[in-house]
């Protein structure tokens, strides 16, 4: 389920999803270009909206997304629906194509 909706998520905004990788629930993607501070910016903006992410990445240039094992449709669908508020959101203050 989760992989379906990040490769939703990815048609939808493919200049802002790249890099994806995971195993199961755990899944991470590399927003824009990669850069530290795109990451951060997208992982506040998350959490301005109700959404936890984590960083993931040497940088860090990944954000990663663990929702637990249990987590319903309904509740998937909120946590995607923010992320991709969240990432347009940065993208029109960076100045980035979605």
């Amino acid at each position: 389920r989760i992989d379906q909706r990040f490769a939703r998520l990815a048609v939808q905004l493919p200049k802002a999803v790249g890099g994806r990788c995971g195993l199961g629930a755990m899944q991470a993607f590399v927003p824009w270009h990669g850069a530290p501070e795109l990451t951060k910016a997208v992982l506040a903006t998350c959490f301005e909206e109700g959404l936890i992410l984590l960083s993931a990445g040497q940088t860090p240039s990944r954000v990663r997304m663990l929702p637990p094992l249990n987590v319903s449709d309904e509740e998937l669908g909120a946590a995607f629906s923010t992320l991709e508020r969240a990432l347009r959101r940065v993208g029109k203050e960076w100045k980035l194509p979605c």
